[in-house]
């Protein structure tokens, strides 16, 4: 499995919220994030998926949906299930 460099962050509570294996917030909460948390939260998210083997096209698909699970979604795929699939599964 390939590994991503880590990702800077600004701030302990910035780490804190990367820190979370699941990665995933309500969409009221994503919208709430400061300055590039969110931009960090979706990177975050890609470099998640793409850890768990997805290719970066389904990491994209997936990320940019904060409410979704990282973990449930990259099983998903794991198992062939195509990414628009995914989002409609676990929505």
């Amino acid at each position: 499995m390939r590994r991503f460099a880590p990702l800077p962050f600004a701030s302990r509570k910035e780490a804190a919220l990367m820190g979370d294996d699941d990665l995933s917030l309500s969409q009221d909460e994503f919208l709430a994030l400061e300055g590039d948390a969110a931009a960090l939260l979706l990177v975050a998210r890609v470099y998640a998926l793409r850890g768990r083997g997805c290719d970066a096209d389904a990491a994209v698909v997936v990320a940019v949906h904060p409410q979704i699970s990282v973990s449930e979604a990259a099983s998903l795929i794991q198992r062939g299930c195509d990414p628009r699939t995914d989002l409609r599964i676990l929505r």
